[in-house]
């Protein structure tokens, strides 16, 4: 997975390059974080544009297809996903991912269920998916794991004391 967000990094750069398009690394990694503030908030948080929603999409698909069992998970998972044609199918879609692999998300999760319903909430201002910017949040680091491994260092703190 870390070869395909250096090959996303350099697309992104090259076109950035050559077009001045304006989803370079430093505005996903903008985006990133503030969806970690939005998320760490008590207010309920919404996506506040396209962008925000297609890779709080992918970040929540990202996280639903790591719930599978499977030892050799393979990239293209998403493939259903990316493959969308319009928004509409894109919900299809993730719903489909969610109802197969919802057994194993706690009923508590409250990161995952303010995430989702930032997605649920928001109508894109076009139909058509924005297949990078999807691709950006199922290949960046994931939200959804950095309280896990918080609690994890602080498990291993207490057994090392």
């Amino acid at each position: 997975i870390n070869t395909a967000i250096d090959q996303f990094n350099l697309r992104a750069a090259i076109i950035n390059y050559l077009k001045g398009d304006r989803k370079t690394v430093n505005n996903v990694r903008d985006l990133y974080e503030k969806i970690i503030l939005k998320l760490d908030n008590e207010e309920v948080p919404v996506c506040e544009s396209d962008d925000e929603y297609y890779f709080t999409l992918g970040q929540i698909v990202s996280y639903l297809l790591s719930q599978s069992n499977s030892s050799k998970r393979k990239m293209s998972e998403i493939n259903s996903v990316i493959g969308c044609v319009n928004n509409d199918f894109l919900q299809n879609s993730v719903m489909a991912i969610f109802k197969k692999y919802n057994h194993a998300i706690y009923a508590n999760n409250k990161v995952f269920k303010k995430m989702y319903s930032m997605i649920i909430a928001y109508n894109p201002s076009s139909n058509k998916v924005d297949r990078e910017m999807l691709c950006a949040g199922y290949l960046f680091s994931n939200i959804l794991f950095i309280k896990k491994e918080v609690e994890v260092k602080n498990e291993e703190d207490v057994i090392n004391e």
